[in-house]
């Protein structure tokens, strides 16, 4: 890992005594022999950790959902309904509920959690332990962030994700009934600078 780099159009060599070569075309397969080990971990902690099939319902949202029921006026109706929107239609803290999703390509990595912020922490701490035990790397917990995605984005391999907007028209068939979509997240590359790399590389004008 510290044996450096020549950059093809510099002719420069470069060092660096922390993590991986960013220009050898080795770098991809080291980090996936040294982190496979990570692969498998994770996939146990997977396996331990899903817990549920779907949540329950969210209390407020039915409760809301029970009092429009029952108004005869069209437009107090409308009123539930503009404050039904604003919620989702199950429970997110709901404990018996809980998912994870691991990522990785070469060195970078997200694990996606549904559950809750302490959930979050000691997963982060898990893997950090881990990999300083059995890959020998120590994970920089200034660039490895806990986000909650209902409330900002994170970075991933130059894309911006984040939750994706729910409108009142974003709406999904199961069988012959209509319901509002679940949150969902969204993928936001940076088309800019594709585009300046593609004319860059004289693939574009």
């Amino acid at each position: 890992m510290t044996a450096g780099y020549i950059d093809p159009e510099t002719q420069k060599l470069y060092t660096s005594d922390v993590g991986t070569p960013q220009g050898s075309v080795l770098s991809p397969l080291l980090c996936n022999i040294v982190l496979h080990e990570l692969d498998q971990y994770l996939e146990n902690i997977k396996q331990k950790f899903n817990k549920g099939t779907r949540r329950r319902p969210n209390p407020s949202y039915a409760q809301l959902n029970s009092k429009r029921r029952y108004l005869r006026n069209e437009s107090d109706r409308r009123k539930i309904l503009h404050e039904m929107r604003k919620l989702l239609t199950s429970d997110p803290k709901d404990p018996n509920y809980k998912k994870l999703k691991y990522v990785r390509y070469a060195d970078d990595f997200v694990v996606l959690v549904i559950g809750s912020h302490k959930d979050a922490l000691e997963i982060r701490s898990k893997i950090k332990n881990f990999i300083a035990r059995e890959c020998g790397l120590t994970l920089n917990l200034e660039k490895t962030a806990i986000t909650n995605i209902q409330k900002s984005s994170f970075h991933f391999l130059g894309a911006d994700c984040s939750r994706a907007v729910m409108t009142k028209n974003h709406v999904v068939k199961r069988g012959k009934i209509t319901v509002r979509a679940t949150t969902r997240l969204r993928v936001n590359i940076d088309l800019q600078k594709v585009y300046k790399k593609l004319i860059s590389s004289g693939l574009a004008k």
